[in-house]
């Protein structure tokens, strides 16, 4: 009987090789290394946003569907619905003209 081939698993790069798959430059490219760390820092800034956002979130569709509303019209005129699978959709009015002004 024939043995059969182990097939190995690629070896995993560990994090202080400073390699990424098959990344052998070394090479700096200081537009990237700003670039990202432009993106780093507006992503990290923006999480504690999404989680407050999302906290305002449940927070409004609970007290939609305690007082029984699946639409609800603002003092400033945007309209409030709360879909079937309850989620939130607020609509501003235009700017062109609402009619009443």
């Amino acid at each position: 009987m024939a043995e059969k081939k182990k097939r190995g698993r690629p070896k995993k790069v560990k994090a202080g090789d400073g390699k990424l798959f098959g990344d052998d430059r070394e090479e700096i490219i200081p537009e990237i290394d700003q670039k990202a760390a432009t993106y780093d820092a507006a992503m990290r800034a923006r999480l504690p946003l999404s989680k407050r956002e999302k906290e305002a979130k449940t927070s409004l569709i609970e007290t939609m569907v305690a007082n029984g509303k699946h639409r609800y019209r603002m003092k400033d005129g945007s309209v409030v619905d709360l879909t079937d699978s309850h989620n939130i959709r607020i609509t501003k009015p235009s700017e062109n003209g609402d009619g009443g002004e």
